[in-house]
């Protein structure tokens, strides 16, 4: 079974995807400071194992 995180992690392999992602916590008007590192987080693991740079 996969989870939340497993589809988000795939999503974000796409390198548009994860510019929106991270351009949608920033843009958050009242944002949760544990959101940024979080997301920053999620977009590390999806391309750290990128082989296309």
């Amino acid at each position: 079974m996969t989870t939340h995180e497993d589809f988000l992690i795939d999503s974000l392999k796409d390198r548009e995807e994860s510019a929106a992602y991270l351009t949608a916590v920033l843009e958050d008007k009242d944002p949760e400071p544990a959101l940024l590192p979080l997301g920053l987080g999620h977009v590390a693991a999806a391309l750290g194992s990128d082989s296309d740079r």
